[in-house]
């Protein structure tokens, strides 16, 4: 008898513990619920705005940018003459120079290549 009572009372346990989640679970989603999505349609917040193009200006700098590389892969000397490209607007943007040109240079100093 004691066995049947015991195993009625970790039944009723286990309904009381459920449903006790399952009303905190609903309280919140009632009290706290989710807010409103920033990544609806953009019609709603703002017209879309198209991009008019010059009918004259048949690339866009992208594809310029995009043609000049193509460009350079076709050229023997074309990427290494790119890359020094790119590396002199760097140096000129970044004057400051990083712990590996110093070193650099300072290697070039004891060999006496400077």
């Amino acid at each position: 008898m004691r066995h049947i009572f015991s195993t009625l009372q970790q039944g009723l346990y286990k309904i009381l513990v459920s449903a006790l989640i399952i009303v905190l679970t609903a309280s919140a989603l009632v009290l706290f619920p989710t807010p409103e999505s920033l990544a609806e349609s953009p019609s709603l917040r703002q017209p879309m705005q198209t991009e008019i193009q010059n009918p004259n200006q048949s690339e866009t700098p992208r594809e310029k940018a995009y043609d000049k590389e193509v460009n350079a892969l076709n050229e023997p000397q074309g990427l290494e003459k790119e890359y020094e490209e790119n590396l002199e607007a760097y140096e000129e943007t970044q004057p400051d120079k990083g712990l590996i040109q110093e070193a650099k240079s300072l290697v070039e100093k004891a060999t006496g290549k400077q």
